[in-house]
């Protein structure tokens, strides 16, 4: 399994399938996929979930006969990232009054627990075969943040239009998802690029590293200066 993972193997994953049966189906869903996030963004979809067939249940393991949206990806993966609790995606951090100054702070909302710590963290120690395995590593030394371990997951999928999927060349959607550091993950990150001109592996690496290396850094400061303000604080000892 941990080969088929950071391979992108179909045949494993449809293995993984069959070997869950009904549970699969029961994942998805747990999962959220095949119903909207409620990300407060206009418009979002609520994707669509398989058939109830034996051909569609497969195909579902390596991402087609589902229709499925950024935001119920990230949601999925912050379960991965955050030992088994699954967070709603939040675009507003606060909302202030000017009139007042009232402040509204967006807390975090857990939203589900499709997965155990256990296997999260399995998981998370697979994904980072995907950028440190030389011989099955779909994106092998492609991306980095300096001294900390990433974990990732490659993706290739089909575009569905007029109840078909298109079949140029090019026609596809390709995809990454980043985890780091891969013993805690701090940042998920999850990009996808629509029909590129051409097939280079540099660019979403090239957008990706310097953001999470970006990301990281901020990390880091906030953690130094939370540490200061700990360290300056005054205690008082009773005579």
């Amino acid at each position: 399994m941990r080969q088929a993972l950071s391979w992108s193997s179909n045949v494993g994953m449809v293995k993984l399938e069959q070997r869950m049966k009904e549970g699969w189906q029961r994942s998805l869903q747990e999962f959220g996929f095949g119903r909207s996030t409620h990300s407060g963004l206009s418009g979002e979809k609520s994707g669509t979930l398989p058939e109830d067939n034996v051909v569609s249940h497969a195909m579902t393991s390596f991402g087609q006969a589902i229709g499925v949206t950024q935001f119920q990806m990230l949601q999925a993966f912050s379960a991965i990232a955050n030992d088994g609790e699954m967070l709603k995606p939040q675009v507003i951090d606060k909302i202030v009054d000017e009139a007042n100054n009232d402040q509204t702070v967006t807390e975090p909302e857990v939203v589900g627990h499709p997965v155990s710590e256990e296997a999260t963290e399995d998981v998370r120690e697979y994904m980072r075969d995907t950028v440190e395995s030389e011989e099955y590593g779909t994106a092998y030394d492609q991306y980095r943040v300096p001294n900390e371990n990433v974990s990732a997951k490659t993706g290739t999928a089909q575009i569905s239009q007029d109840g078909s999927y298109l079949n140029g060349q090019g026609d596809y959607l390709h995809s990454v998802v980043l985890m780091t550091p891969s013993e805690d993950p701090q940042y998920v990150m999850y990009l996808t690029l629509d029909r590129p001109d051409q097939e280079d592996t540099d660019v979403l690496p090239s957008i990706a590293n310097p953001l999470l290396e970006l990301a990281m850094d901020l990390h880091d400061v906030d953690e130094t200066e939370g540490n200061e303000e700990t360290s300056n604080e005054e205690v008082e000892v009773e005579d």
